[in-house]
């Protein structure tokens, strides 16, 4: 899994706290054995500069529970 965290979203030490949550939240997500093999990129837009983690976890699991699904559909 790749990132880019454009110096839009904010300073160095925002960008670097979402791009350790995103990580962490990726890691402890159970269902990321079901992901097919592929490189995975997330561009960070400035609006989540304001969000909570439990607005990105949300966000990223909903993404990514849709690549699963569009996947075994594509089989």
């Amino acid at each position: 899994m790749g990132m880019t965290v454009s110096k839009k979203v904010g300073g160095a030490v925002l960008r670097v706290r979402l791009k350790r949550r995103i990580r962490e939240i990726f890691r402890r997500w159970s269902e990321r054995s079901r992901l097919p093999a592929f490189d995975l990129v997330v561009h960070v837009k400035p609006q989540m500069a304001t969000a909570s983690f439990e607005q990105i976890q949300s966000e990223l699991r909903r993404l990514l529970r849709k690549l699963i699904s569009n996947s075994q559909q594509a089989s």
